[in-house]
């Protein structure tokens, strides 16, 4: 289990470049980790009934390591290829894809697509990381009913840390005190020490 399982190697967004690997042991608890944070959340979860669709690519980080989840869970995989904000929305309608993952700018380029309003978004739940969340985005995705949250991972991480879910209490509050919960780097995962 401590073999290394792959290697990441990293241009140094936030330090200097580097190599990192994986071990199987890293991947499968990481794996568990995601499982039981997406599985037991009161919205933007992740299970075996949802259609997954990656907008995040596997070099970056194993897709944040969410397509070994998938897998566990044994949804639906659609993998599109190309981050073109059309053929995305496409796949969206066409396959039902109910999760999917991705950074800011691919977000803001699929709301703003003329294709988007063509699609339901109603169903979709997205996980937005590699750089900050913004709000003004946040509340455009949740006027088109996309239940969006906010997470943070490093790649030395195996990546996810945080996930932004926002209490039960709070789901039937106003919408900005909502994006005050769902744009912060949110709560540690299972599995996960945090010293700030």
């Amino acid at each position: 289990e401590e073999t290394r399982a792959t290697t990441f190697y990293t241009t140094g967004t936030t330090g200097l470049p580097k190599g990192v690997y994986y071990s199987h042991r890293q991947l499968v608890l990481h794996t568990l980790a995601v499982s039981h944070a997406l599985g037991s959340a009161a919205h933007a979860t992740f299970g075996p009934g949802d259609v997954y669709m990656p907008i995040t690519p596997m070099f970056h980080v194993h897709a944040w390591g969410l397509p070994y989840l998938a897998t566990l869970l044994g949804a639906k995989q659609v993998y599109p290829g190309r981050y073109v904000p059309d053929v995305l929305l496409g796949l969206i309608r066409r396959e039902r894809v109910t999760f999917s993952h991705c950074v800011p700018t691919i977000l803001q380029m699929m709301l703003t697509s003329p294709a988007a309003r063509e699609v339901d978004l109603g169903k979709w739940k997205v996980i937005i990381g590699g750089s900050a969340l913004p709000a003004a985005l946040a509340r455009s995705a949740l006027e088109r009913g996309i239940d969006v949250i906010a997470g943070y991972g490093m790649s030395e991480t195996c990546p996810i840390l945080t996930l932004a879910h926002v209490l039960p209490a709070m789901r039937d509050s106003d919408i900005d005190r909502q994006l005050g919960y769902r744009c912060k780097a949110g709560r540690p995962i299972p599995f996960v020490q945090l010293r700030i």
